[in-house]
C-alpha cells in the first residue's frame, strides 16, 4: 500500500518525463505553439531565446514544458491512491457520461459543478468529490467556501451518499463537519483507516 505523497512522487516523475519528451518533439517538429510561447517570453522579458536554446538548456525546457500541476495529476493521484482499496470509477467534467448534482436531486446550480468518481460499495454508488491544494490564496479559499456551500445542499438528501476527500496543506488547518450522508476524510486518514468510508456509511 502506497501513500498519497509517494504516488505523487512517483507521477510528478512519470509526467516530467512524458513532458519532456513532448517537448523535444515540439522543438524537432518547430510546433506553433511552442513558437509562440517562445515569441510572447522573449516579448515580455526582452530576450532572444531560440527553439536551440531549449534544446541545450536543461533549465529552460522545464519552464517551456507543459506544468503537470495543471494536468490534474493530484487528482489522478488521488484516484489511484484510492483504488488501493476501492473499486474507483473516475468520471469526466464534461459530456454525456459526467455527472452533475443537477441530473440527481432538484438542485438547478451547485457551488461544486461535477463529481469526479464514484466509488461503489454494497451495490451502492459513493459520490467522491476530490480536492487537492497546498497553497492559501482568494481562489482556493472559494474552493473551500464552496465545499461549505455544497455540504448545505446535499445534507438535505440523505438518500444521496458523498465522500469529500480533501487533501494538501490548505486543508490541515481548515476542517469540514461530516453528515449523515456526507463523509469527510483526507487521504493521510485514509492511509491510516483505509475501509473508513464503508464503515462510515455502512456498519
Amino acid at each position: 500500500m502506497y501513500s498519497l505523497s509517494e504516488i505523487i512522487d512517483v507521477n510528478k516523475k512519470k509526467f516530467i518525463q512524458k513532458n519532456s519528451e513532448l517537448l523535444l518533439h515540439q522543438i524537432q517538429t518547430q510546433n506553433k505553439k511552442l513558437l509562440l510561447k517562445i515569441k510572447n517570453y522573449n516579448h515580455k522579458y526582452d530576450t532572444n531565446i531560440t527553439l536551440s536554446n531549449i534544446f541545450e538548456n536543461k533549465f529552460l525546457q522545464y519552464f517551456f514544458m507543459p506544468d503537470y500541476v495543471k494536468q490534474n495529476i493530484f487528482e489522478l493521484s488521488q484516484i489511484e491512491f484510492l483504488s488501493q482499496f476501492y473499486s474507483i470509477h473516475k468520471l469526466p467534467t464534461t459530456g454525456k457520461k459526467s455527472i452533475s448534482l443537477s441530473t440527481l436531486t432538484n438542485i438547478s446550480h451547485s457551488y461544486i459543478k461535477t463529481i469526479d468518481a464514484i466509488i461503489t460499495i454494497n451495490n451502492t454508488p459513493i459520490y467522491v468529490f476530490l480536492k487537492f491544494i497546498n497553497q492559501p490564496g482568494g481562489g482556493q479559499t472559494n474552493q473551500f467556501v464552496d465545499c461549505q456551500l455544497f455540504i448545505d445542499e446535499i445534507k438535505s438528501y440523505p438518500n444521496i451518499f458523498v465522500t469529500l476527500c480533501l487533501d494538501g496543506e490548505f486543508f490541515k488547518n481548515k476542517k469540514l463537519l461530516s453528515e449523515k450522508n456526507i463523509f469527510i476524510t483526507n487521504s493521510n486518514d485514509l492511509y491510516l483507516h483505509p475501509l473508513s468510508i464503508s464503515n462510515y456509511f455502512f456498519s
